[in-house]
Parts: C-alpha cells; sequence; structure tokens
C-alpha cells in the first residue's frame, strides 16, 4: 500500500504507493501438557496473585469518532465541546477562543472534501488530503497544534483518568498543510526535497515527560502524506497523556510557516485498570488577550480578517486566524 508521493503524482492509486511501516513481531507458543495436580497449583499462584491485588488487567480499545454526534454539520470545533470531544473512552482537548471563534487541539469532522483554498478557511481547514476517516469511515480529528498554548495544549488522555498504552494510530496530513506545501501563499514556501514536515508523539505521565516520544514525518525529501498510514506508538510506554509537537523548515519571524495540522483516526490502546495519580481533565482558566497586531507589527484596534497575532497577558504571543 503506498502512502507517500509527490504532488505532481496526484491523483493516486493504490498500486503507485510506496509503504513505509514499523511491524511488531510476536513470538510463537509451545503447547504445554499440564496435569491435573499442576493445573491445581497453578489455579492456585492465580487467586493469590489476584488476592494481593498485584494482577493488573489492560483492555484493548480503538477509538474511531464515529460514536460523537456532529448531525447535519460536517464538523465541530469545540464551540460547544466543553474543553474536549469523548470517543471510546478517550478526552481529544479542544480550546475555543469565543471573542475569534478559533480554536486548537482537536476538531471533529466529516467533510469529503479535500480542497483548500486560503479564502474558505473557515469551512476547508477540516479538511483532510484523503477526503473520509482510515478504512474510508465517516469521520476523523483534525488536531491543530499551537505552540503558544501551554496552559491546556491539544492532548490525549483517557476519560477515567486510567494508565495506558498506546498500540497505533492512523495518520495522514490536512487538506490545509497538503496545499500549503504544495503551491505555498503569501506566509509560506513550496516545499522542495530539502523540507521537512513532522509531528511528535510525546509520551507523559503525573504531568512530566516520561521521556518517550514517536516522530513521523508528514512531508521530507519532496514527498508528501497523502493517504491514510498506521503508525506505531508502543514505543511511548504506559502513559496517562499524549502530546503533541510539530516541526517545519520553513520558519518565520512568528513561528513555523507551515500550518501546523494533521488527522487521526483509529487511535489504539490498551487501558490498564490502574488509575493515574493525576486528574484527567481539569478546566485551567485561560489567560486575556492585551493586544492585537497585524503580521508586520502594526497594533490593530481590532482584528482583522486573516492572520492576527495577539499579546496574551500571561507574556504569550499567539497566531490567530479570523
Amino acid at each position: 500500500m503506498n502512502v507517500w508521493g509527490k504532488p505532481e503524482d496526484l491523483p493516486i492509486s493504490s498500486e503507485n504507493l510506496q509503504l513505509r511501516s514499523w511491524v511488531r513481531h510476536c513470538g510463537g507458543h509451545n503447547n504445554l501438557h499440564i496435569n491435573k495436580k499442576r493445573m491445581r497449583k497453578f489455579y492456585t499462584l492465580i487467586a493469590a496473585v489476584m488476592l494481593c491485588g498485584g494482577m493488573s488487567v489492560a483492555e484493548t480499545v480503538t477509538v474511531n469518532f464515529e460514536d460523537i454526534d456532529l448531525g447535519d454539520n460536517i464538523y465541530d470545533n469545540g464551540v460547544s465541546a466543553g474543553g474536549k470531544f469523548t470517543s471510546g473512552g478517550f478526552d481529544f482537548i479542544n480550546t475555543y477562543n469565543t471573542q475569534y471563534g478559533s480554536w486548537d487541539g482537536f476538531a471533529i469532522s466529516k467533510s469529503t472534501s479535500t480542497a483548500f483554498e486560503d479564502a474558505n478557511f473557515n469551512t476547508q481547514q477540516y479538511n483532510s488530503c484523503v477526503g473520509n476517516g482510515a478504512s474510508n469511515s465517516e469521520k476523523y480529528a483534525v488536531g491543530y497544534y499551537s505552540s503558544y498554548n501551554t496552559v491546556t495544549p491539544i492532548a490525549i488522555k483517557n476519560s477515567d483518568n486510567k494508565l495506558f498504552t498506546p498500540q497505533s494510530v492512523a495518520l495522514t496530513n490536512a487538506a490545509y498543510a497538503f496545499n500549503n506545501m504544495r503551491f505555498g501563499n503569501s506566509f509560506s514556501k513550496v516545499f522542495t526535497e530539502e523540507d521537512n514536515f513532522t509531528l511528535t508523539f510525546i509520551g507523559y505521565k503525573s504531568g512530566e515527560p516520561t521521556g518517550t516520544s514517536v516522530t513521523v514525518s508528514l512531508a521530507e525529501g519532496g514527498m508528501m502524506l497523502f493517504t491514510w498510514k498506521t503508525i506505531d506508538l508502543s514505543d511511548l510506554g504506559e502513559v496517562d497523556e499524549i502530546r503533541f509537537s510539530m516541526s517545519s523548515t520553513d520558519e518565520g519571524d512568528w513561528g513555523m510557516n507551515t500550518p501546523a495540522y494533521f488527522c487521526i483516526d483509529n487511535f489504539n490502546a490498551e487501558v490498564s485498570d490502574v488509575t493515574s495519580a493525576k486528574a484527567a481533565f481539569v478546566e485551567v482558566e485561560q489567560p486575556e488577550e492585551i493586544a492585537v497586531y497585524s503580521p508586520d507589527g502594526k497594533q490593530l484596534d481590532a482584528p482583522q480578517d486573516g492572520l492576527n497575532i495577539i499579546k496574551m497577558s500571561d507574556g504569550t504571543i499567539r497566531k490567530m486566524y479570523k
């Protein structure tokens, strides 16, 4: 199955794809003969372990977002999500700004369009470059990473505050980032073979990094991911939260120029019955805006259409689109 390609190769077919995947191998097992006497001892040992509370049971869960009701809407960007979308027993963190009608974190989409034009940013930012979820499902999550939001960063957490071991996730480019890398715009360049665009999954436990991460290329060497690709997340180990970061070779005065968007689906994890020491979801008061500027540094009386540079009360600077 082909998941990478050059923009000029479009339209694509599955026969033209280059598969780049990581395969986990499991060892075989031996057939054992156990007599009744040994079996009774075996049962006794298991019972003793369970009575001591030393056994943790893991449940394998797949999140495909099909249980989120969008009604007649094509997407939900968090306007009424209350700070998170919950699917399959996991919370996908969302931050919605009522003043700008903007968001970061996760949104949920069932858009079948793969188009993106700057003039249609408000609606087309929820498009994937595939036009459907993984395995031709209807819904998927659109992620927007904001390096400015350190209070409620984009993250995945277990809804019941349980520890979990991520196994895999389906990943592809958002139409916004994909078309931006193909054609560029007034803020960003057309990607060449020297450019790259990456997404990193970062393991957290009790509010601290575990030291584990998985980094995936969304574009590199003139190639761009333009179909769903299954990513092995098992190297993250046991966590109570996954956070994200993104990087691009195309950077400017206000940070990364490449739109920090991506799409995920079919998130798989083994969920423990052990409760994390950290609360799964806590509402945190957001900093307030104290000034707004145009991209060229001119202070504005009110937000303008397009890109705005916002100075916040906590000293951070954010990019907001209106």
